[in-house]
């Protein structure tokens, strides 16, 4: 059992306030029975805090607004001196304040943080199918052994199907090719972490691994896929191998939460960590989302080659050429279903 007792689940969120998915998210994991949700908004929040007043223990702030104090670990306070350099760092802040406050304010003592596009699902089965029961978190928390500190949820993609939605919230389907792909994301991976861990400039590993998946992530993956494991779903849903993470509180002073996982400062120890299945996202639930990220989105040209070409159509003047874009190379059809292998399946449905 958990040595807090009875577990009591904190989640975290940083996402733009026109983010159309934040508010199922919520009610999906409020039926997970998670205690505690703090939002971090860029804009309109005392707007959000009446819009949610009717939800119970949302607690909403600006992003990015806390104040660093001369006791907080060194990563915060470069995290907080590199706020104008990208979004991660400004997560990195929050979700390190999120921490403090969930703890030292609602006695929270397990935190997760994730997007407004991921749910968090534990089936109770060991394969998941559609409509699989999913186990609450509190229950699943308090099963977790003592010198467990953190659990890491795999990521699944998910990618818009155009059938048996029925009335699905959230809906989709998942492929993953297992060779290349998980080696390749993998050892990227380990290279990234390496020279994070040798305290090396962003300036210098943005460049490195950027050319890293140029040459060996995009390029070589789709070919393979393409000719040697004829895989007939080729666009931009490919599936990728992350997590997102849940942590115990309080947070070690000597662990840094590095956006998807939280790690141990070198040369300390691992997190005692247990991986755990899923973390569903739904990048692109449907055609409006589409087009509003595609509006939004500033991708990198050589790390990710297939978005960058995805975003550019959708961003298009011309509606139908967006639109026809989106039903013939995003949604997966059923009859596209037979073509590829399935790994994962999902309909989420609220009531």
């Amino acid at each position: 059992m958990n040595n807090n007792g009875a577990s009591k689940i904190c989640i975290t969120y940083t996402c733009l306030s026109d983010n159309s998915q934040i508010f199922d998210n919520i009610r999906w994991h409020q039926g997970l029975k998670a205690d505690l949700f703090i939002l971090f908004l860029d804009r309109d929040i005392e707007r959000f805090k009446k819009q949610y007043a009717a939800f119970e223990n949302v607690y909403i702030l600006q992003s990015a607004c806390y104040q660093i104090n001369d006791d907080d670990p060194d990563w915060v306070k470069q995290a907080h001196a590199r706020l104008d350099e990208g979004y991660d760092f400004e997560k990195v802040l929050n979700v390190y304040y999120a921490c403090k406050i969930a703890h030292e304010e609602f006695n929270c003592n397990w935190l997760i943080s994730i997007d407004a596009d991921e749910l968090i699902y534990i089936p109770s089965e060991k394969n998941l199918k559609l409509h699989t029961k999913v186990e609450v978190l509190p229950e699943f928390f308090d099963s977790l052994p003592i010198e467990i500190s953190q659990v890491r949820f795999e990521a699944a993609e998910l990618i818009p199907i155009d059938f048996d939605k029925k009335n699905a919230i959230f809906s989709g389907i998942n492929y993953f090719a297992t060779f290349p792909s998980r080696h390749i994301i993998f050892f990227g991976r380990v290279i990234n972490r390496l020279m994070i861990t040798l305290n090396m400039s962003g300036k210098i590993i943005e460049p490195l691994i950027s050319m890293y998946y140029f040459i060996f992530g995009y390029n070589i993956r789709n070919n393979w896929q393409d000719v040697i494991l004829k895989n007939k779903c080729k666009p931009y849903f490919l599936g990728y191998m992350g997590y997102k993470s849940a942590i115990k509180l309080p947070v070690c002073q000597d662990s840094i939460f590095s956006i998807h996982y939280w790690l141990k400062k070198w040369p300390h120890s691992k997190i005692k960590t247990l991986d755990k299945k899923y973390c569903l996202h739904f990048d692109i639930p449907n055609f409006d989302e589409y087009r509003k990220k595609s509006l939004y989105q500033v991708a990198n040209p050589l790390r990710f080659r297939n978005r960058r070409e995805i975003f550019e159509v959708g961003r298009s003047p011309d509606l139908s050429k967006a639109m026809g874009y989106y039903k013939t190379q995003i949604v997966v059809s059923e009859d596209r279903v037979k073509k590829c292998k399935s790994t994962i399946a999902a309909l989420i449905n609220l009531d």
